[in-house]
């Protein structure tokens, strides 16, 4: 992906790429010590990861040499001998967010005869996120060109370049377009096909795969400021991206019972939406629905924030 295209995907504060987070848990990084070569001591067992740069590392008990392993982690430096860490889960726990990563169901055939799908399927499963990110792109640009917005064909290459997203480092991003994704499947396919299931599954897992919604919340703040303009001007795809970051802050927001920031979050998303796509756009309507369910969280005895909701309502409604 060229340099000026990932600029769209920063980060905040999260080091770990999707895949190394699907196979290890939060942890506070281990402590190292040793006195008079007694303590304990990371040492190296696996490989560094070449998306986010994680090294495998085991913790010893040392007494001279090392004497008792202490658990597995994946560790990335931040200078001066501290790390940043995750400890390596064992056995079926390392499914909870894999499932993200595994093959959508209901492939469309007209997808399937795509060569550049062809080619970033193949790069998929040879372990390169990275060009396959770039060529799911490319191949979902070129749909989304020509069919609507909440085709199948559309929705079924929005989540693979999520579940790209997600393998190279890219959490918010993914954890964005695959709600989104999600709430437009079922609005299209109905919440009980297999596409919409398994789109909110990969959702909710991407979501949980933070180490609280608190946490989400407050990094996704960071990420999508709702004090700040959404610019629609300029480069679409930047746009867009935004759009749907303010749409999942407001979710992340109404997790920890915040709705009247939710509702910010979700109001500059529609008016940017209103402006890239129109009152009639399958994505609009997906804001909508998000606007719907900030409606049914609020307190109705507020009446201030039911006078709000109340007014983005009729300002955002269809024509």
């Amino acid at each position: 992906m060229r340099p000026d295209r990932e600029a769209e995907y920063v980060e905040p504060a999260d080091p770990f790429c999707g895949r190394c987070t699907a196979m290890t848990e939060f942890t506070t990084a281990p402590s190292t010590f040793t006195v008079s070569m007694i303590g304990t001591s990371l040492l190296g067992w696996g490989s560094r990861c070449r998306e986010c740069g994680s090294d495998g590392r085991v913790l010893w008990f040392v007494f001279g040499i090392p004497l008792i392993p202490l658990g597995r982690y994946r560790v990335i430096s931040s200078g001066g001998g501290e790390y940043y860490g995750r400890k390596r889960l064992a056995g079926r726990r390392i499914s909870a967010l894999t499932a993200a990563l595994q093959a959508v169901p209901d492939v469309p055939a007209q997808v399937l005869d795509d060569a550049a799908y062809q080619q970033a399927d193949e790069l998929w499963l040879s372990g390169e996120p990275r060009d396959a990110l770039r060529l799911f792109e490319e191949a979902r640009a070129s749909h989304e060109a020509s069919s609507a917005a909440d085709d199948p064909a559309v929705i079924h290459l929005r989540l693979r370049a999520a579940q790209a997203l997600l393998a190279t480092h890219h959490r918010h991003a993914a954890l964005a377009l695959f709600e989104h994704v999600a709430a437009g499947a079922a609005l299209r396919l109905g919440p009980d096909h297999p596409v919409s299931r398994w789109a909110a599954a990969a959702a909710g897992r991407a979501a949980d795969s933070w180490t609280s919604p608190k946490r989400l919340a407050g990094l996704l703040a960071v990420a999508a400021d709702p004090t700040a303009e959404i610019p629609t001007d300029q480069d679409v795809r930047g746009a867009t991206h935004q759009i749907r970051l303010h749409a999942s802050a407001a979710r992340a927001h109404l997790r920890i019972g915040k709705v009247e920031q939710a509702l910010w979050y979700v109001d500059n998303a529609l008016g940017a939406g209103y402006e890239l796509h129109g009152p009639d756009h399958p994505d609009t309507a997906v804001l909508r629905h998000t606007l719907h369910t900030v409606a049914e969280a609020a307190n109705p005895q507020d009446k201030k924030l039911q006078d709000e909701i109340h007014a983005c309502q009729q300002t955002w409604q269809p024509k």
